[in-house]
């Protein structure tokens, strides 16, 4: 019925939150698909946790539209990972919405190659938090790039706070280009910075709204 088109990023994309959760804990093995917390090889519990995909919209809805356990595969030692779900889970959500223009939302542990793969190879776009130990090299390239890149720069100012957003277009990273943004927030009582990775089109007619989607992906705690 076309409700949430007025929620599209860029009048495009909707955008998919995708984050691992918490969902069972159990002093003892409830299964064989159970996980385990362990320290000094000492079990401390089992547990389940899940991966959800959220349809997440600024007007503050979190649709869950596609959801994966995070298993023990084989019964005992092999412990399954949320990277290893979101493989799994990306199947599944391309399978059901194969022509839905998607823009994922992702924390920094998919700033992978892999996951860029995915995304090409399913016409996705993806902002994906940056953070300097998800690829180093890149990070430091980005620093040295915007050094460079005076020119790449917007602000917003309303009554809560003074936006300041620079970015760079283009790196390379195993065969995948992508653009990184940052965004320094300054209000009375405190300034805090936020980089993303992304292979959206950036200029400086859309990077505060690019910026605005990325926040977004806190909602899926909703």
């Amino acid at each position: 019925m076309k409700a949430l088109d007025k929620f599209r990023l860029l009048d495009s994309y909707f955008m998919i939150a995708i984050d691992g959760t918490g969902h069972l804990v159990f002093k003892e093995r409830h299964c064989s698909h159970c996980l385990t917390k362990e320290k000094d090889n000492k079990i401390l519990y089992y547990y389940h946790n899940v991966l959800e995909a959220k349809l997440v919209t600024e007007a503050g809805l979190a649709i869950s539209i596609e959801t994966e356990f995070i298993l023990n595969s084989d019964g005992y030692s092999k412990q399954d990972c949320e990277l290893a779900a979101f493989y799994r889970m990306v199947k599944g959500l391309k399978s059901s919405f194969p022509q839905l223009k998607i823009c994922l939302l992702l924390d920094s542990l998919y700033a992978a190659a892999p996951v860029m793969d995915i995304a090409k190879k399913y016409g996705w776009k993806y902002i994906i938090t940056f953070k300097e130990g998800s690829m180093p090299d890149r990070y430091d390239e980005f620093l040295k790039l915007k050094k460079l890149c005076s020119d790449n720069a917007a602000e917003h100012t309303d009554d809560k706070s003074i936006q300041s957003y620079s970015w760079v277009n283009d790196i390379e990273h195993k065969g995948n280009y992508f653009n990184v943004m940052e965004l320094l927030e300054t209000t009375t009582n405190k300034k805090v910075r936020f980089v993303w990775i992304t292979n959206l089109d950036i200029g400086k007619n859309n990077i505060i709204q690019i910026a605005k989607g990325a926040r977004l992906r806190w909602k899926i705690e909703n």
